[in-house]
């Protein structure tokens, strides 16, 4: 999968450094490391925009199939998988997509048991081919990226963030580098996928 910033990207060699025009093997580790923490967070891989075939998606209860993604441009075909045979839905009576990450069936033959695995009323499987995710990684994404990056960065210099003397005080910073605050959180909850059923 392509990285969630690419390394010739204008927001990233400006917050590295204005004079720089590559990336050093330490900072493409940094900003490597910090993208997976907000997409493991965030539950898919949010850019850039691909096309893909996900298998063994729930279908949920009244025909809803959660898709592995929080921003959908495309879908392309929808198969219901059944110990019967599989039936690939047409899209224009048998589904309708949503770009906030799901499909909800209109034809009442899938949405209440065609196609279950175990019986009417429980739920099948789907297999769903798509487009999905952000032409670029959203403004709001990178500056959580470029946190962490600092963050792991402070983290690797030592955990100790103040020493005093006389009385000898010292005092801990963050315990990981890689570990997102609540307001980080907060900023990536738009991006996090969910469930509707």
């Amino acid at each position: 999968m392509d990285d969630l910033l690419q390394a010739d990207d204008a927001d990233l060699l400006a917050y590295v450094s204005d004079e720089e025009s590559a990336l050093t093997g330490r900072e493409s580790f940094l900003v490597r490391a910090a993208s997976e923490v907000v997409r493991d967070y965030c539950g898919w891989h949010i850019a850039p925009n691909i096309s893909g075939t996900y298998d063994k998606l729930t279908i949920g209860s009244g025909g809803i199939i959660m898709l592995p993604s929080g921003f959908v441009t495309d879908v392309s075909s929808v198969t219901i998988n059944s110990p019967g045979g599989d039936a690939v839905l047409d899209p224009v009576t048998d589904y309708d997509w949503f770009r906030q990450g799901f499909i909800e069936a209109k034809s009442p033959l899938w949405r209440y048991g065609y196609g279950a695995v175990y019986g009417p009323y429980k739920a099948g499987l789907a297999t769903v081919s798509m487009t999905h995710g952000y032409t670029t990684c959203p403004l709001a994404v990178k500056s959580v990226i470029f946190e962490l990056m600092e963050a792991a960065d402070l983290e690797n210099s030592g955990n100790v963030k103040s020493v005093q003397s006389a009385s000898f005080r010292v005092q801990w910073g963050p315990l990981s580098g890689v570990s997102m605050t609540p307001s980080q959180v907060d900023r990536l909850s738009k991006y996090k996928i969910g469930g509707l059923i």
